[in-house]
């Protein structure tokens, strides 16, 4: 078996990395423009590193606070490849690592769950192609509840800037939530509203219109036409 080839190229996208020290999955297109040929990251998601290597390079690249190079250097030669799981499960071990006050530990647990619920939220929705940005303002709403909310509750994305029904919908079938969902139904109509608007320019839409392209849009999107 041959030796596999490594490609350099140049990466763009929102909140990606600024490390090589922390692996990454990503998904896009190429682009050429003026500054050459560059590939355009649609979305992303870490790689939880398995190796101590990566976990010293993810703990010391500067995305948790309160860590560095040699804090990260001190918590990884004491907890080896268990480090990700101590700092999720028993983070009160880390007092026992020098420079690390609980001052410093309490900035490190929050810093920590937020990469985790970020990660989790990406991949949970890695399959619709929202965006880092996108899943950030999902953050921003619904914090580290994130995911649990949207499985339970996900036509509650129309609420969010930046979501459509059509997303919405394809996320919610997933998560096999009721058809005759009212919120389902709610951001339908909005939907509708919005496009007439956008379309045509209408600022309104008479009601017998609005439930018809409304049950067209509903039952389209679960192939009953």
């Amino acid at each position: 078996m041959g030796r596999q080839k490594i490609i350099a190229f140049t990466a763009k996208g929102y909140d990606l990395p600024l490390t090589d020290e922390i692996e990454i999955e990503m998904e896009g297109e190429w682009e050429t423009n003026s500054h050459g040929t560059q590939y355009k990251v649609e979305t992303f998601l870490e790689v939880v590193p398995r190796t101590r290597e990566g976990i010293l390079g993810y703990l010391s690249c500067g995305s948790l606070k309160g860590i560095g190079p040699k804090t990260a250097e001190r918590i990884v030669n004491r907890f080896g490849l268990d480090t990700l799981e101590v700092m999720e499960k028993y983070p009160q071990e880390l007092l026992k690592i020098q420079g690390i006050s609980q001052k410093k530990l309490d900035r490190i647990v929050d810093s920590f769950g937020k990469n985790k619920v970020f990660r989790e939220l990406m991949t949970f929705l890695s399959p619709f192609h929202v965006t880092p940005k996108k899943a950030n303002m999902i953050l921003q709403k619904f914090r580290d509840q994130s995911v649990e909310i949207i499985r339970k509750q996900p036509y509650i994305l129309c609420s969010v800037k930046g979501f459509g029904f059509l997303t919405v919908d394809a996320i919610a079938r997933q998560c096999c939530a009721a058809t005759n969902d009212p919120m389902r139904i709610s951001g339908c109509v909005s939907y509708v509203l919005r496009e007439a608007m956008k379309q045509n320019g209408h600022l309104y839409l008479e009601q017998e219109i609005l439930v018809k392209d409304a049950l067209k849009v509903l039952n389209k999107e679960l192939n009953l036409q």
